[in-house]
């Protein structure tokens, strides 16, 4: 067994590989928003610290979503490779804005149900997400 309480298979990288996260035009990255109202009685660094021992609890329980993906193998007349490899956690670990100014108040986004058109992506995403290449 291992040490975070999950079988070793799950810990080995290489089974997350795939064939279509092979193909060039698929690197893309996944981002998660999760907007909330933020709850009285709570500071907004307090809401920062458990976000941020959330995503710590992730990245140990969940290999590969604390991984990176890099290309082993490529060179003339080989594409390579692509597989996830163990990373250092990113500094900063969350990436906080507070983009307050930029939007309707949350209960207005909330009763809209909040339609692309009303979330600037350039506001809320440190990169694009397509296409992107890993590189």
């Amino acid at each position: 067994m291992a040490t975070n309480g999950f079988r070793p298979e799950y810990e080995d990288l290489g089974r997350y590989e795939d064939i279509l996260g092979q193909l060039p035009m698929l690197q893309v990255y996944s981002h998660i928003m999760l907007p909330f109202a933020m709850p009285e009685g709570l500071s907004r660094d307090t809401i920062i610290a458990d976000l941020e021992a959330a995503v710590r609890q992730i990245r140990a329980h969940v290999p590969w979503m604390a991984g990176k993906v890099v290309n082993v193998g490529k060179g003339p007349d080989n594409s390579g490779r692509y597989i996830v490899v163990p990373c250092p956690p990113p500094d900063p670990l969350i990436v906080v804005r507070d983009v307050t100014h930029a939007f309707p108040p949350y209960k207005e986004i909330q009763r809209l149900k909040a339609p692309n058109s009303m979330l600037d992506s350039r506001l809320l995403a440190p990169t694009n997400a397509f296409p992107q290449r890993f590189e």
